[in-house]
């Protein structure tokens, strides 16, 4: 069954000296999800990491083990999770068009309790914006 989960999580690396750090994230991420047949889309802002990861579901959990495990972050919190009719993210292993202090503000109310069905249909809107802005079919 194909599932989506969109986590936010603090950044450990300090900007902006971890934009070469989050490019090989990007990259690494795009030939592992390609194999695993997973889509998806990375943000990173000054201090958090926002990603949606859509797929096999026991792929993605493969993948968020790993994502809890990695020092480059902490805190890592699941917004939302649940089966999906069709992906978000379809032509994409993994959007990613670099750093964006824009949809910082977008993060904050995610990382709190209770964030409102509002506060991720946001996020995912912006996340799906840059998709498309950097050439991505979705």
């Amino acid at each position: 069954m194909k599932s989506s989960l969109l986590y936010v999580s603090q950044k450990t690396m300090l900007w902006p000296d971890d934009a070469a750090d989050v490019a090989a994230i990007a990259e690494v991420a795009r030939a592992r999800n390609a194999e695993l047949a997973v889509t998806g889309a990375l943000i990173s802002t000054r201090a958090h990491f926002a990603q949606m990861l859509e797929g096999p579901s026991g792929a993605i959990e493969a993948l968020m083990d790993s994502i809890r495990r990695d020092p480059r972050h902490r805190e890592v919190t699941v917004v939302t999770t649940g089966p999906i009719a069709r992906r978000q993210f379809a032509t994409w292993s993994l959007a990613y068009a670099g750093p964006s202090t824009y949809v910082a503000a977008a993060l904050e109310p995610l990382l709190a309790e209770g964030a409102s069905a509002y506060d991720i249909r946001l996020l995912m809107r912006l996340m799906r914006e840059f998709a498309r802005k950097y050439g991505g079919k979705v």
